[in-house]
């Protein structure tokens, strides 16, 4: 049987540095790109004001996560 986590890292960028704010692993790619908004609005707590959040999935690529909807 296979392993098919998603292995996920949560950060803001200041100035020119990453800035990680929360690690996941989870198996449901939608969850990961659409957290619930419970969870957004505590990665939003962690960040500046006005502050991008992005998404690094290891192994798949880099996405902005939306966090106005």
């Amino acid at each position: 049987m296979s392993n098919n986590n998603f292995y996920v890292i949560y950060y803001f960028k200041d100035e020119k540095i990453k800035v990680p704010i929360a690690v996941s692993s989870s198996n449901d790619l939608s969850n990961i790109m659409f957290p619930q908004r419970s969870f957004r609005d505590k990665l939003k707590k962690e960040t500046p004001d006005g502050s991008d959040i992005f998404i690094n999935i290891i192994n798949v690529g880099t996405y902005l996560l939306k966090t106005n909807y």
